[in-house]
């Protein structure tokens, strides 16, 4: 059982108010730390992952044109 999700020191450091993409991104964080720590059960929350399209070629994904940022992924047992 996952009694508090502890991704705190994760924050981005030197985020600038004018790229409201990060800032938009640091929102979501926030409410997903405080949700989380608070909440009984099992959850994962991977941060800044790269995945690749299902249907690209291994050329395409090792040019970077196959892949996608997440920003979060998010896997929660209760949901």
């Amino acid at each position: 059982m996952l009694e508090t999700l502890t991704i705190d020191e994760q924050v981005l450091k030197g985020l600038k108010g004018s790229n409201k993409g990060e800032m938009a991104e640091k929102q979501v964080y926030d409410l997903l730390k405080d949700y989380y720590s608070k909440k009984k059960g099992a959850a994962l929350v991977i941060n800044n992952n790269t995945l690749a399209h299902p249907d690209a070629t291994k050329k395409e994904i090792a040019d970077g044109k196959g892949q996608q940022e997440a920003d979060f992924l998010v896997v929660d047992k209760d949901i």
